[in-house]
């Protein structure tokens, strides 16, 4: 079987259990699809998501800078978990979501360290 499919499918199900688990342990009620509390937390994620778009574009095809598959596909993602993070936790901590934002954020960072490591010679 394929390293990177193992990996993936391993760390997949570690995510779901945790998620489920953490979910119930702080009774974390999520609704749907992602909710945000205010003006500054939906205009400056959608800032963040444009602004990552435009310099990955401009990045990638104007200068042809060579970024590793690996980069470009978790640091973005990243990054909004962790404004995600921060504002749920900034503007509702009743609601406790800042957690689940942080397991996604470790989520992806469990993910770029192996595929760093299996995408290198």
């Amino acid at each position: 079987m394929n390293p990177l499919l193992k990996f993936s499918v391993i760390t997949i199900l570690f995510y779901a259990g945790t998620y489920i688990y953490l979910k119930r342990k702080f009774n974390i009620k999520t609704c749907g699809f992602y909710t945000r509390t205010n003006k500054i937390y939906k205009y400056g994620e959608t800032f963040l998501l444009i602004l990552i778009l435009i310099v990955g574009g401009i990045a990638l095809f104007r200068y042809s800078v060579p970024i590793e598959p690996p980069y470009w596909y978790t640091i973005p993602f990243m990054l909004i978990c962790i404004f995600r993070a921060f504002m749920e936790w900034k503007f509702d901590k009743d609601a406790k979501k800042y957690i689940l934002s942080l397991l996604e954020f470790a989520f992806l960072l469990i993910l770029l360290f192996g595929l760093i490591h299996l995408y290198s010679p």
